[in-house]
């Protein structure tokens, strides 16, 4: 298709073609002349040459015969109507036309792009859109002459893929090539029939598999928390990120994309033109996306992907493109879900500019490099103070290349990294004429080393990286001298995989490549294997992979001057179990593990800085890492501030006070992060220093040249000075809790087994995803003994001052009340303990769990023993004394009494048992109290919308043990008594009033807050609440 000449938006013949087009929509009733208009709009305007158009074709000649549409083009197929829409909606289109349409369009095997038009109204199709959005940019509507100009550029952007190009920027490349551009719609929709089609051959299920190995690494279980089906969608957006960011970064090196599109597609895959032309290896390259190219059909979706990119003008692409398209096709909420969190340039630019102190020399390492905003900082900052000195383009690049390192295990982060770091050093590399071919020094990796150990690997000759999924377990080997010769090795395994790749010779690679005798000779199993993998369809991967995932390996062989960047945030509990217990194992080795009672909120930002440090930090480095705002002053991060960690065979001493922490929370509007943060400088030092307890807190617009900075004092968490810090416990862990929380049925007949209640899933308790979705057949509904329904409060339950409901769930608690463990396996429940029906509910329960989790249910059901230690009290109190305190782990502190023993406590609650209700009263009176959340506010961790976890924060404040002969503590149990009464009436009154019988959690404590504010009572137990708390 001819591309389109530049016509000025004045041109008459836009409005003279478009008046063509109405007069033949109002006035015929024949779709001939209408037809006829919009081939002369298409000519007319230059979009298409006439010869380029046949009238009347079949969809699929040789399949095909009778079936004509009516204007047929190279890349498209427009159907003409005199009336697309229906009598209640002109621009809805009937459900036959648009069926008409994509029959033609499933029919064919070229053209996968649809136009359904009466002239005034036009929608685009593609090849299996289900849903028909009449909204721009998925339709037009041509309303008047003047608007010719506009179905011009319509056409021209979204039909016409061989336009001329058009210019684009880091604002616009999200609306071009992402979600909101129906081209996007139609490239994800055939790489998604591609990946259903072909999911289960071998060299794209290797890559799938290993893809979903690091991706668990990088982001945690909740990877797979949306199903298969979530995970598919993800890998297949994958796909099309890697694929389009390849084309576009060979685009802004002068590669002719379309021309390789029609001559060689595959290559546009794996780079070997680009790395040709640029001397640049290692960008574009086969990895796990370069699937495509291996399965039939695959080529063509290639195809419409170049031919998009390639209409658009590359030659002037800004950093910052990459990340941009990413952040499009992966919304914001799907990246907050999966922890990926990216850092704005101004605070990686900041943080450089503090931790770098001379670029020509320090090696940088960002070891979570994510979209490449510190390794672009680095670059920028090493670029000025090169010219500053005059260096020449050459030596620039050379420091370039040793200086900016970064490494990541997101297996698209590491393509949007290296993207930038051939963008952020176009210009050295342009200019460094008589370079030597090179790797920008981006690797996909495993920084924490988890997925394999660099101290059992670099203590031998040679390092094996296993092949994932091989039932034989064979291993790939390497002479450790070869991976310590980065760009040797490099260059070296890519020349491999191309000879593998076509069945070439790969010994002859590696004497191309330089490598002595001995280190062929050492290889030469390493080929054998890569050759057999190739005739099994299941090699294209394993040269990038090896190569790749050794890196780490090398770098802590050499260290840095400087690590820096933003580590997961993620918590411990988020990580995949089998991952878990390695990261608790070296937490504790390092001395910053603060027990299990923490896993649920605390993350992995400590240990990542601290492994970072000890493997990559050479004496003397600093680190430098974005941490979580509860790094400065939180518990989970006691041991960690203190700087004098641990390692089994010598001490790890890191001096926090390198640099005052900057604290960033105080930055307006503070959403650059999905909670606030802070930034933590240390230097690796002979003794360990603790983190300062002065900060410098940043005030202002972020990112603005009125941020201002002061030194503060921190509110210090480590500690608590209140003895009921020790008296309180959390509740059970009671989670998922669709496997747990019932409602009851309807009875099936007229009779129901004795001792037996017949319950289904709770229908509001269904928790997020994958559990939320669970197909429960089974037990939906289910019979079972009436022994096994306890009533649980869970933060819902309660509002201040008032315990307000209970949820049933079904516990397999013996009917002795306790949790009976196999002897042979502690970590589970002894079946024989519990009844018929209980017993068969709990396998099936426990095995989706288990399919999902390492762990079993019942360890997670009784994790660090929250619910024995209620069944031990429950067992143990007498009646007359069974009053316990509960409160809400989040939010606004909450507080009011559990008087039923029965009760289980939940996870969302803390539980404390009280010698006496007036103890209790007395610690409900303080909880529930402005003055307490004001003073416990400083001590909680933050998130976007303001403070999130209470936990035990509270008694980090010296909140005195009740007394009995203290008049104050009386007062105040005396005025929460009263304040209880009022706001069980408050609330009692405000049902009647909407005629219900019970309002909702969020509602009850609304109107509780409201009266205690206002009232006598609630003024008077907040003033006793206040002259206890500062009393001490």
């Amino acid at each position: 298709m001819t591309a389109a000449a530049e016509l000025s938006a004045d041109d008459p013949r836009f409005a003279d073609l478009a008046r063509e087009l109405l007069h033949w929509h109002g006035t015929s009733a024949h779709e001939d002349n209408i037809r006829s208009a919009v081939r002369n709009f298409l000519v007319g305007t230059e979009l298409t040459e006439f010869y380029d158009i046949e009238s009347e074709a079949s969809p699929n000649p040789q399949r095909i015969k009778r079936s004509r549409v009516d204007l047929v083009l190279p890349d498209a197929f427009i159907e003409v109507k005199t009336r697309i829409g229906t009598a209640a909606d002109a621009a809805a289109p009937a459900t036959d036309h648009v069926a008409q349409l994509d029959s033609y369009l499933n029919a064919s095997q070229d053209v996968n792009l649809g136009v359904l038009t009466d002239g005034r109204h036009w929608i685009r199709r593609s090849t299996g859109q289900s849903e028909v959005p009449t909204a721009h940019p998925w339709a037009f509507t041509l309303s008047e002459p003047d608007d010719g100009v506009e179905l011009y550029r319509w056409l021209n952007e979204y039909i016409f893929s061989g336009r001329r190009a058009m210019s684009i920027d880091a604002n616009t490349v999200g609306k071009e090539f992402g979600p909101s551009s129906p081209v996007y719609a139609t490239h994800i929709e055939l790489i998604r029939r591609l990946f259903e089609r072909h999911g289960e051959d071998r060299t794209v299920a290797i890559k799938y598999d290993l893809w979903q190995e690091l991706l668990e690494v990088a982001l945690g279980e909740v990877v797979g928390d949306g199903g298969t089906e979530s995970l598919h969608s993800l890998f297949v957006r994958h796909t099309y990120l890697v694929t389009m960011i390849g084309m576009i970064t060979q685009a802004t090196y002068g590669v002719d994309i379309e021309h390789l599109s029609a001559h060689d597609p595959v290559d546009l895959l794996v780079g070997n033109k680009f790395a040709a032309d640029t001397g640049l290896v290692g960008v574009i390259e086969t990895d796990f996306f370069t699937w495509l190219g291996e399965v039939d059909g695959g080529i063509d979706v290639v195809r419409e992907m170049a031919a998009w990119a390639s209409s658009y003008d590359w030659s002037n692409a800004e950093l910052g493109m990459a990340s941009a398209l990413y952040q499009s096709v992966i919304p914001a909420a799907e990246r907050e879900q999966l922890g990926e969190y990216y850092t704005p340039d101004w605070l990686a630019d900041a943080m450089v500019q503090q931790a770098v102190t001379d670029p020509l020399a320090q090696r940088v390492l960002d070891p979570a490099c994510g979209s490449g905003s510190f390794l672009v900082a680095a670059i920028r900052h090493l670029l000025v103070v090169a010219q500053a000195r005059a260096l020449s383009p050459a030596e620039t690049l050379d420091r370039l290349r040793r200086n900016v390192i970064g490494v990541d295990v997101h297996p698209v982060a590491v393509h949007l990294a290296r993207s930038e770091w051939v963008l952020a050093s176009r210009d050295a590399i342009a200019g460094a004429v008589d370079r030597p071919d090179f790797t920008p020094p981006v690797y996909l990796g495993d920084s924490l080393q988890l997925l394999t150990r660099g101290d059992q690997l670099l203590d031998r000759a040679e390092v094996s990286i296993g092949v994932t999924g091989d039932p034989l377990r064979r291993e790939l080997r390497f002479p450790r001298s070869l991976i310590e010769r980065p760009e040797v090795f490099d260059s070296a395994m890519e020349r491999v995989a191309a000879q593998v790749r076509v069945d070439g010779d790969p010994r002859q690679a590696l004497v191309d490549a330089g490598l002595p005798e001995t280190e062929r000779t050492a290889l030469e199993p390493t080929l054998a294997l890569l050759e057999a993998l190739h005739a099994e369809g299941r090699d294209h991967i394993w040269s990038y992979y090896a190569r790749n995932v050794v890196r780490p390996l090398v770098l802590a062989e050499e260290t840095v001057d400087v690590v820096i960047g933003n580590p997961p945030w993620i918590t411990y509990n988020q990580t995949v179990d089998r991952l878990g217990e390695r990261l608790k194992a070296l937490s504790t080795e390092y001395g910053i593990w603060k027990g299990a009672q923490f896993a649920t909120n605390a993350d992995l930002a400590a240990l990542f800085f601290t492994r970072s440090a000890d493997l990559y930090l050479a004496p003397g480095g600093v680190c430098a890492m974005v941490m979580p705002h509860s790094a400065l002053a939180q518990g989970h991060y006691a041991r960690w501030r203190t700087g004098r960690w641990t390692k089994p065979d010598a001490p790890l001493n890191m001096n926090l006070a390198h640099a005052l922490p900057w604290d960033l929370e105080t930055l307006d509007p503070n959403d650059f992060f999905p909670v606030p943060a802070c930034v933590v400088y240390g230097s690796r030092a002979e003794s360990g220093s603790a983190l300062p307890s002065e900060v410098e807190r940043w005030f202002g617009e972020p990112g603005t040249a009125g941020v201002k900075r002061a030194v503060s004092r921190l509110a210090s968490s480590d500690g608590f000075q209140s003895p009921y810090a020790g008296r309180v416990r959390n509740g059970a862990t009671i989670f998922p809790r669709r496997l747990f929380f019932v409602e009851e049925a309807p009875l099936a007949g007229p009779v129901t087994a004795a001792g037996t209640v017949r319950v289904r899933p709770h229908r509001e308790l269904l928790g997020d995803e994958p559990w939320r979705s669970l197909d429960l057949a089974e037990i939906e509904p289910h019979t079972v003994e009436v022994d096994y329904q306890y009533q649980v409060a869970l933060g819902a339950s309660i509002a201040p001052y008032l315990f307000m409901r209970t949820f049933s769930a079904l516990l397999p608690i013996s009917p002795t009340g306790e949790l009976v463990r196999k002897q042979s396996d502690a970590s589970r429940i002894d079946l024989a303990s519990l009844s018929p029906r209980m017993r068969e509910r709990w396998a099936y329960v426990s095995d989706i769990w288990e399919r999902r989790r390492d762990r079993s249910l019942m360890d997670r059901l009784d994790h660090v023993r929250a619910l024995t230690a209620q069944l031990n009290w429950r067992a143990d109190v007498e009646a007359d004394r069974a009053v316990r305190l509960v409160y809400a782990s989040s939010g606004h502190p909450t507080a009011a009494i559990c008087d039923d023993p029965d009760v289980i406590v939940e996870n969302s609650l803390y539980w404390a048992a009280t010698t006496t209700r007036d103890e209790a009263l007395y610690l409900c009176g303080i909880i529930n109290s402005r003055s307490l959340r004001d003073r416990v506010a400083p001590y909680m961790p933050r998130g976007q919308y303001g403070v999130r976890h209470l936990h035990t924060h509270l008694w980090k404040l010296p909140i005195p043990p009740f007394d009995q002969g203290e008049v104050a503590h009386v007062d105040l149990a005396n005025a929460a008594a009263s304040a209880a009464v009022g706001v069980e009436s408050r609330i009692a009154a405000e049902c009647e009033r909407r005629g219900v019988e019970s309002l909702t959690t969020q509602t009850a404590r609304r109107i509780a807050r409201e009266w205690l504010a206002t009232s006598d009572d609630g003024i008077v137990v907040e003033s006793a609440a206040g002259r206890v708390l500062n009393a001490e």
